[in-house]
């Protein structure tokens, strides 16, 4: 899947939770996508692809705007996301659950595509043991 395929699904992805009502998790899939199509208009196209393209986001970036306005004021479970590049180093659990921790959570759900050799479950298990109430 090429970078623009990405961006369009994940702007799909958050109209669809904007239109459910679900404005954090829309805020943050806008913002997702919004900047894969700004990492798009940094490779070389036409100036009628590349005006096309700044159409879209000034678009989403308006309705972003809106859907921020409307998530500060909503209920809804906030929904942080955490990109960590290629190479990174320094991501402890510790360091990634620290601040959702702070707001003494209910529920956290975790999407990791790349948790499955042992070593990783076991120590994200050793971490996530001191939240237990």
């Amino acid at each position: 899947m090429d970078m623009l395929d990405e961006a369009e699904q994940t702007l799909n992805a958050g109209r669809v939770k904007d239109e459910e009502g679900k404005f954090a998790e829309a805020f943050a899939l806008y913002q997702h996508g919004l900047e894969k199509l700004m990492e798009k208009l940094k490779q070389p196209m036409s100036s009628e692809k590349k005006e096309y393209y700044k159409n879209i986001i000034t678009d989403y970036m308006a309705r972003a705007e809106v859907i921020k306005k409307k998530k500060d004021t909503a209920t809804e479970p906030l929904v942080q996301e955490i990109r960590i590049q290629n190479e990174d180093t320094g991501w402890t659990f510790r360091r990634i659950l620290a601040k959702p921790m702070a707001d003494s959570p209910t529920h956290i759900r975790i999407q990791d595509p790349y948790l499955h050799a042992r070593h990783q479950v076991t120590g994200f298990d050793g971490n996530c043991m001191q939240f237990r109430t």
